[in-house]
């Protein structure tokens, strides 16, 4: 990828989070990688907009990552968010207004898998 992103990585399982941080660090990105959901959005709340796309886990056990997702999008309607999940999700079941900005990648994935989801939620 070309241009260096301002990432928020949001997953409750330490080693997926410190690998998906190494990959999208050799990437050039810039990210903070944040492993309890409350915190990310409190995180989220002071900082929307020196971000530039969240990847957040959807099986975190303090919030779901689409609940998250949500609480996001009150804060920033336009924010880029690639859920993840070892489990199907369809992005149809969101609010009609969100779905533009939300995307879905199922665990496991390869890094080239990683990279054309990021750049398929950029304009």
């Amino acid at each position: 990828m070309a241009d260096s992103l301002r990432i928020l990585a949001i997953d409750d399982e330490e080693p997926l989070l410190q690998m998906l941080r190494k990959f999208l660090t050799r990437q050039m990105h810039t990210v903070t990688a944040i492993n309890r959901a409350h915190e990310a959005l409190n995180w989220f709340r002071e900082h929307s907009n020196e971000i530039d796309l969240a990847i957040i886990d959807l099986s975190m056990p303090e919030m779901p990552g689409e609940e998250l997702a949500l609480a996001m999008f009150t804060i920033r309607p336009d924010i880029p968010i690639l859920l993840s999940s070892g489990y199907p999700f369809d992005v149809e079941v969101l609010p009609p207004a969100v779905r533009p900005f939300v995307g879905f990648l199922g665990k496991p994935y390869l890094p080239r898998e990683l990279e054309a989801a990021i750049r398929s939620l950029l304009p």
